[in-house]
C-alpha cells in the first residue's frame, strides 16, 4: 500500500486514506441553491396535495365543516405591507 501512495505521490495523484478524509464543505452557487429550494418547495406542495387528496369528505365532522364554510379569509398580511409602501413615500413629505 505505501509503495502505491509513493507512486501516486511521484505521479502527481491525489488520493484519500480514508473515506472521510475529505470533509471540505460543498460550495454551491446561488442559483443553484434557489433552484435547490424551489424544488425542496415544489416537492414538500405535491406531498401537501396528495396528503389533502387522501382525506374523505366523509371523515370530516359536521361541526368542522360547518366552520370551515362560515370562516371568511382575510387579505394576506404581504398584501396589506406592499399597499402600505406603495401610498407612502419616504422621499416626500406628506402634509
Amino acid at each position: 500500500m505505501y509503495m502505491v501512495m509513493a507512486l501516486a505521490e511521484k505521479a502527481g495523484i491525489e488520493y484519500n486514506l480514508e473515506a472521510g478524509d475529505d470533509e471540505s464543505p460543498i460550495e454551491m452557487s446561488p442559483e443553484k441553491q434557489l433552484k435547490t429550494i424551489e424544488s425542496g418547495i415544489s416537492e414538500l406542495d405535491k406531498m401537501r396535495q396528495v396528503a389533502a387528496e387522501r382525506v374523505s369528505p366523509m371523515s370530516v365532522p359536521q361541526d368542522v365543516r360547518k366552520v370551515i364554510e362560515e370562516k371568511e379569509l382575510s387579505p394576506s398580511l404581504l398584501q396589506r405591507v406592499e399597499e402600505e409602501t406603495q401610498s407612502k413615500s419616504l422621499l416626500g413629505k406628506e402634509e
